[in-house]
């Protein structure tokens, strides 16, 4: 005896859309935006590994090349702030990029909603 079950059907994936948009805020506003911000953080921890901000922080006053003269020690100093500058300013702009992957999340909804309300009037 053959059935249709097409209404059933329909009837749940029209449910489920409907659950699906009225919840769609709510998970956006709290677990979505907790996995990105978990996310960004692990971005920056690598980030700061590749950089090797620490390393180079940590050897600053060592003399590149084993070479222990003056000049050497000195071109050495100058050549790790250089270093240890241009570093931090990458890092920096990392951070500023998480933080404005934050905010687009945070704002997009509300800009997308906006645009809409706009279109329609």
């Amino acid at each position: 005896m053959p059935t249709n079950n097409f209404l059933f059907y329909f009837g749940q994936i029209v449910f489920e859309l409907a659950r699906d948009l009225a919840l769609f805020p709510l998970w956006w506003y709290t677990r979505g935006l907790f996995e990105l911000a978990q996310k960004i953080s692990q971005f920056w921890a690598d980030s700061l590994k590749g950089l090797n901000l620490v390393v180079w922080l940590k050897n600053i006053f060592v003399p590149m090349y084993g070479q222990r003269d003056f000049t050497g020690v000195l071109i050495s100093i100058f050549m790790r702030i250089v270093q240890i500058i241009l570093r931090s300013i990458g890092f920096a702009l990392l951070l500023l990029l998480g933080v404005v992957i934050i905010l687009l999340w945070l704002g997009l909804p509300v800009l997308i909603l906006w645009q809409i309300i706009w279109q329609l009037t």
